[in-house]
């Protein structure tokens, strides 16, 4: 009896914490630009919300670039004359059209997957320096958490 009520207890443990018991994880929750769920699994990383970034920009509907050779140069997005660069690990990234500013946020403007070496780029980063409106809806019993992005490219 004993063994089995020590099993029942890691188990317990276990689901608490693989985040099965109530706290929101990246398996509970979705990515949702202008009304389409992006078809890949958002990653947290210092209380923020990742996707790779060619992901994003597809369903934005930016330009990407990134040489996977140099991956140091970072990842370079577009829409028109606006550009946004991200850095690798670094707080900082550059956001302009005419004129350049830098912005510093409190995680990482980029980092790369250590499973794929994919760029992972920050939702809410990405998405307000294009203008658009990023809202975050909480998991409910139904429902997974959801990040929605609303942009009208323009």
């Amino acid at each position: 009896m004993r063994a089995i009520r020590g099993t029942v207890f890691s188990l317990l443990c276990a689901a608490l914490m693989l985040g099965l018991a109530g706290c929101t994880t990246a398996s509970r929750m979705e990515v949702v630009v202008n009304g389409k769920r992006l078809a890949v699994r958002p990653e947290l990383k210092d209380n923020r919300v990742y996707v790779p970034a060619a992901s994003l920009a597809e369903a934005m509907g930016l330009t990407m670039k990134f040489n996977p050779q140099k991956p140091w140069q970072g990842v370079w997005l577009w829409h028109g004359k606006s550009f946004l660069h991200l850095h690798p690990d670094a707080n900082d990234c550059h956001v302009g059209t005419e004129t350049v500013r830098t912005v510093v946020w409190d995680a990482p403007s980029l980092y790369f997957d250590p499973r794929t070496n994919t760029p992972m780029a920050p939702v809410e980063l990405v998405s307000e320096a294009f203008g658009a409106k990023v809202e975050f809806q909480s998991r409910t019993a139904t429902k997974p958490a959801r990040v929605l992005v609303t942009w009208r490219a323009g």
